[in-house]
């Protein structure tokens, strides 16, 4: 909870004056939390306002204004409904007016400029809140603005912002393009999952998009709740169950009051939030300087790269918010990254274990997360959904006949895959559950490998879904293969066999299969390419796989992982590795000259982030950066220039399974990540071997959810 002065609250409009003192009294709850049964095409807001404080400081004669989401990234309505100026107990109201609704139209707050205390002008005080989707906003209500709501509205919206101008004039722009910005259903839930290019075609679906502003939106309220003043959450409204970030985000605000309450950015206190976060340019108000925090939360290359000097910004007399990191939490603090921890436990019950060892993870078109999640004591398994807002959508019954939940993947049809490689009746078979809406059916469709190859069955290791929903996966052991599901059916196709363990799998937008392949030396380890010799839209695959050693000594080679990232006019692979040749290596694909999409040859690169120990299974996002999970370095691997001279980050989020209002933070990342996707917010969710489920919210960029659709580009 958050300390706060008794402010005074004005009554907004006439008509609103008979229900200030009831909204008051519930914390104004009737705010954006939950998704409205239906859009109200004429929603009147008959009278908001709020107040905006720097700490415990009003801000006089700061600019006020109420913005509609644009159309476009960083860009505001050409409507903007109001505009307001704060009075000397830093109250502001607006006039009536009517929010555009059902059109996926979003609403926030800025203020600009303005005298904290009465005092001084600070041209750099710009602060905000984000309030949500038109239609669910009060017809009256008071918005608290403060550092705390700032650092929100920048984790979870910085990525679809862009300001611009100065002082009072300054300007806050937040929208996205119609590709991530899906419609919604009266339920309130997003229809992105409506899919339809070349490889998917239905007539009901005009465009193809996923949710990212909507679901961004819900990030921010899932950190604070902008119609109370008692701060950030210690518990996020989306999942009670989970842990919030509460003591990290108010130590950033506390850190934050320092620069809003000072004279503006020739004040020292600014000079030096500003210096911590000058990437990926220097900022001139407070708003764009905690977007940067966000995206480099790690302070690499920036002016000030002191965490623990950030942190000591803040002195006892500007802790406002509470309760803050202590010192022992300071020493266990290595980036201001903010993460929700979704903790092992979450979601048992009456046959069923609730997220323990969660080991793969895939994400839909939808933002809906599954789990594969195992445990070996007692030895079973189940699948379990998370909706965008980290809402429990589902968990399978515990399944003690299959007990591994590797490999996970999504498909656009409907399904949700998973392998099995320890099972009682030694099939090791494919699983295929049935989802719907994101709650995955308890019964699924059990699919055992073909043995055409004369290998025998091996153990499924890792699979991915292609374009036309069809389920690759590979397997060793016994056999070492790759295979594919082929769609809805419950028969497998057989492809090719190796002399060598078969490992990561992932393909590419052009259709082309590639794997890992480990042998007991580099001379033996492999990048491996199975080409699609047809189109993309309907794919061939005859004769044998294309292979590339990587580069490095003759030493023993783990490799994994495989993500792909956009360059000039084609792409690069990004393979993680481990023991030690540990890192990511590049791997530039040659193509054939017909067709021109089939790989006819790959040539491994230099590995990039040596330092990390067991790196695994990867994600790229749309800004071109590779995300791994180091198991053993218990951190998450940040690659941000995949050509020229690499940057690298380590985040370590701040995390902890203790009650809510803790002080302390543990800085293992879960504890062993083994799997990770980003959503098209920009989150990064982890699987991870002790903590449950971690997200990290606003540090990637927005990127496709399904990887399927093999889309490279930001939604």
């Amino acid at each position: 909870m958050t300390r706060a002065p008794s402010m005074p609250v004005r009554c907004l409009t006439a008509l609103a004056c008979g229900l200030c003192t009831a909204l008051l009294l519930t914390g104004c709850a009737s705010g954006f939390q939950t998704a409205s049964s239906a859009p109200d095409l004429n929603h009147t807001v008959l009278g908001l306002g709020g107040q905006v404080y720097g700490g415990a400081n009003p801000i006089v004669g700061a600019t006020v204004n109420l913005y509609v989401t644009g159309t476009s990234y960083g860009a505001y309505s050409s409507q903007t409904p109001a505009t307001a100026v704060t009075d000397s107990n830093g109250n502001f109201s607006f006039s009536p007016v009517t929010c555009p609704t059902g059109t996926q139209s979003y609403a926030y707050v800025v203020s600009a400029a303005g005298k904290p205390g009465g005092v001084t002008t600070n041209t750099s005080a710009v602060l905000v809140a984000a309030l949500g989707r038109c239609e669910d906003l009060p017809s009256t209500g008071t918005i608290f603005m403060n550092e705390a709501t700032t650092v929100a509205a920048a984790y979870a919206l910085g990525h679809f912002a862009a300001t611009s101008g100065s002082g009072a004039s300054t300007t806050v722009g937040i929208g996205a393009d119609a590709t991530n910005n899906s419609p919604y259903t009266g339920s309130g839930t997003s229809s992105a999952g409506c899919v339809n290019n070349t490889h998917y075609t239905t007539a009901a679906c005009p465009t193809t998009s996923a949710a990212g502003l909507y679901h961004a939106f819900l990030n921010a309220a899932n950190l604070i709740n902008v119609w109370q003043n008692d701060g950030a959450y210690a518990r996020p409204p989306g999942n009670s169950q989970a842990i919030a970030p509460e003591a990290l985000l108010n130590t950033i605000a506390n850190v934050l009051i320092t620069c809003v309450d000072s004279s503006g950015a020739s004040s020292s206190a600014c000079t030096q939030v500003f210096n911590s976060t000058s990437l990926p340019s220097a900022p001139t108000n407070t708003f764009r300087a905690m977007i940067n925090l966000a995206a480099n939360p790690t302070l690499t290359g920036a002016t000030d790269t002191s965490i623990s000097d950030f942190y000591n910004l803040a002195s006892s007399t500007t802790n406002f918010f509470a309760p803050i990191l202590s010192s022992t939490g300071l020493s266990n603090l290595h980036d201001y990254s903010l993460a929700i921890v979704y903790p092992q436990g979450l979601g048992s019950g009456t046959s069923i274990q609730g997220i323990q060892y969660a080991y793969s993870l895939g994400i839909d078109i939808n933002d809906v997360v599954y789990i594969g999640n195992q445990n070996s004591t007692p030895t079973k398994m189940n699948i379990a959904s998370f909706a965008s807002n980290g809402e429990l959508l589902s968990f399978t019954t515990d399944n003690t006949t299959y007990v591994t939940g590797w490999g996970v993947s999504p498909d656009a049809a409907g399904h949700v895959f998973s392998l099995d490689s320890a099972d009682t009746s030694n099939t090791n078979p494919v699983l295929r559950w049935a989802s719907t809406n994101g709650a995955v059916s308890s019964t699924a469709t059990v699919i055992t490998s073909d043995t055409a190859g004369g290998t025998g069955v091996g153990s499924p290791i890792h699979g991915a879904v292609d374009r036309l929903n069809n389920y690759w996966y590979t397997t060793n052991g016994t056999s070492q293969s790759l295979y594919k599901v082929v769609g809805a059916s419950t028969t497998t196709n057989y492809y090719l066999h190796s002399a060598t363990t078969l490992q990561g799998l992932s393909i590419d937008p052009d259709q082309n299969v590639w794997f890992t392949e480990i042998g007991a030396s580099a001379s033996q380890s492999y990048i491996a390419v199975f080409p699609n010799t047809g189109s993309p839209s309907s794919p061939t695959y005859t004769g044998s796989d294309s292979r590339a050693p990587l580069g490095g000594s003759a030493a023993d080679f783990s490799l994994y992982g495989i993500a792909f990232v956009p360059q000039s006019t084609s792409y690069i692979a990004f393979v993680d590795a481990f023991t030690t040749n540990a890192g990511i290596y590049p791997v530039t694909p040659t193509f054939a000259s017909s067709p021109t999409t089939e790989v006819s040859s790959e040539t491994g690169g230099t590995a990039i982030a040596t330092t990390a120990t067991n790196m695994e299974y990867n994600d790229a996002d749309s800004a071109g950066a590779i995300w791994s999970a180091d198991l053993d370095g218990n951190q998450i691997v940040q690659v941000t220039t995949p050509t020229g001279t690499p940057s690298v980050a380590f985040l370590k989020p701040c995390l902890s399974t203790s009650p809510p209002g803790s002080s302390t933070c543990e800085n293992a990342v879960g504890g062993g990540p083994r799997d990770l996707s980003i959503d098209a917010t920009g989150s990064i969710w982890i699987a991870s071997s002790s903590y449950g489920v971690v997200q990290i919210i606003g540090s990637a960029a927005p990127t496709w959810p399904l990887r399927s659709l093999g889309v490279l580009t930001e939604p």
